[in-house]
């Protein structure tokens, strides 16, 4: 939903700028070192934003980019992928019609919103795409206990083979069999359980 908003709003932003249109661009292209300063609106073709040679976004027909100077520019690769039609609005253009044309102002302030509001989605999934867990594989023995009643939680498990009677105050409540996981009430919610296997 918001993607398409995105797209609609783009829409009627180019509708409104005095945009060059129909610039054809080759495959491969780094728009960021191409279109400086501009703002571009993709016609056709996919664009591929790249963040120190990892791939950040796709944009598509319908999609914004916009290329200043910031200080991080030697980082950014905005990659054209087989043929691509954009129309251009230079940014001192841009900026003089944000300063006189208030219905294109507030598209713009709208249009960044909802951009903003998808990069910090993506970014949340690349976030967790990058988490590498600490992980390593115990063996136990018939009577050992895996997790102790009352101490601190700092793992989750995963029963690979074999079984565990999951017992609280002496008491039976549970058996964890082949391919289950565990300890994860206890690593979020701080509420024990002694485990034994």
């Amino acid at each position: 939903v918001l993607y398409q908003q995105c797209k609609d709003i783009a829409g009627q932003i180019i509708s409104e700028s005095a945009v060059d249109k129909n610039i054809a661009v080759t495959h491969n292209t780094d728009l960021s070192s191409v279109f400086l300063d501009k703002v571009i609106f993709i016609n056709s073709g996919i664009v591929k934003y790249f963040f120190d040679d990892k791939l950040i976004r796709l944009y598509s027909a319908g999609d914004i980019i916009m290329i200043d100077k910031p200080a991080f520019q030697n980082n950014i690769k905005i990659l054209s992928e087989l043929a691509l039609n954009v129309s251009v609005i230079s940014m001192k253009t841009h900026l003089e019609q944000l300063q006189k044309n208030q219905i294109y102002l507030k598209n713009w302030i709208h249009f960044n919103q909802i951009e903003n509001a998808i990069m910090a989605g993506l970014c949340s999934v690349y976030l967790k795409a990058e988490i590498n867990p600490d992980l390593d594989i115990k063996k136990y023995s018939k009577g050992d206990t895996i997790i102790e009643e009352g101490s601190r939680a700092d793992c989750i498990y995963e029963m690979l083979e074999g079984s565990a009677v999951v017992k609280v105050l002496d008491t039976e409540v549970g058996i964890i069999e082949k391919g289950e996981i565990f300890g994860e009430i206890s690593f979020f919610y701080n509420a024990n359980f002694c485990i034994k296997y």
